[in-house]
């Protein structure tokens, strides 16, 4: 079943996660408090924060037992506050100062109203050298090769 089905049934006490960026957001935009154990790369931040906010529990996955995992969501379960700081974090997510329709009819007519060449990147007016940095690139060669030659002299 999709992620986001099962996360928005009403019944759905707690969710156990990897804390991959996409479920924590499913999770905030639900209001499901979240039982998780970071793997690598941003899930560690993402647990930091979700758990300082009060909706979350981390385990360490190297040292995770059957019973940890039981306690942990169990803990989440039962625990209300849990519960009620999710409540909290997925209002203010869907908090918006107007619709996604809304928000595109506005960027259409600004860009409209105005144009939209203040809009974009600057990467756009760089030269084919600059853009994939092959002055970088050569200045390396030429250091790394003077290196070599003097290593290679002495």
């Amino acid at each position: 079943m999709p992620q986001n089905d099962l996360l928005g049934h009403p019944n759905t006490k707690a969710f156990v996660t990897h804390g991959g960026m996409n479920g924590v957001y499913e999770a905030i935009y639900h209001a499901v408090p979240i039982v998780g154990f970071p793997l690598y790369g941003d899930h560690y931040d993402t647990f930091s924060r979700v758990s300082s906010k009060g909706m979350a529990v981390i385990l360490n996955i190297g040292k995770l037992t059957p019973d940890e995992l039981y306690n942990a969501v169990i803990k989440v379960i039962n625990t209300p506050s849990y519960k009620e700081n999710a409540k909290k974090i997925s209002a203010i997510h869907k908090d918006k100062p107007m619709s996604a329709g809304d928000t595109a009819v506005f960027w259409i007519e600004y860009v409209i109203k105005h144009g939209g060449q203040h809009l974009r990147a600057e990467a756009f007016n760089l030269s084919f050298i600059e853009y994939f940095q092959i002055d970088i690139a050569v200045s390396l060669l030429v250091v790394i090769s003077v290196i070599c030659f003097v290593i290679k002299k002495v």
